[in-house]
């Protein structure tokens, strides 16, 4: 984790996380919140049985299973707590676009 940039937040803007699961498939996640025009943030876990792969411009989970050689998309959609969680996106959205207005009003002074 680190702060890389000269946003008005406390803490970190740039997290690149390596993971080891105990069944030893390996992940790693990237959150960059500073990150303009590209996909800020996308996880990755990779084993030998296959990969995961999600990147925050895709409303779908690319799965990789190695036995098939193929690739399979699995969309949030078909998640049973889908709704729960766009609401919840629609809701921190908000708040977000809240806090954005009140930090550009603020520069101005």
């Amino acid at each position: 984790m680190s702060k890389v940039s000269e946003l008005e937040i406390v803490g970190p803007d740039l997290h690149d996380v390596l993971v080891k699961f105990a069944s030893g498939a390996r992940g790693f996640f990237h959150n960059d919140i500073i990150e303009l025009g590209t996909v800020g943030r996308h996880i990755r876990i990779a084993g030998d049985a296959g990969t995961i792969e999600w990147h925050e411009n895709q409303p779908t989970v690319r799965v990789y299973r190695a036995e098939k050689k193929a690739n399979e998309m699995a969309g949030f959609d078909q998640a049973s707590d889908w709704q729960s969680a766009v609401e919840a996106s629609h809701e921190m959205y908000a708040i977000l676009a809240k806090q954005r207005v009140a930090s550009a009003s603020r520069r101005r002074l």
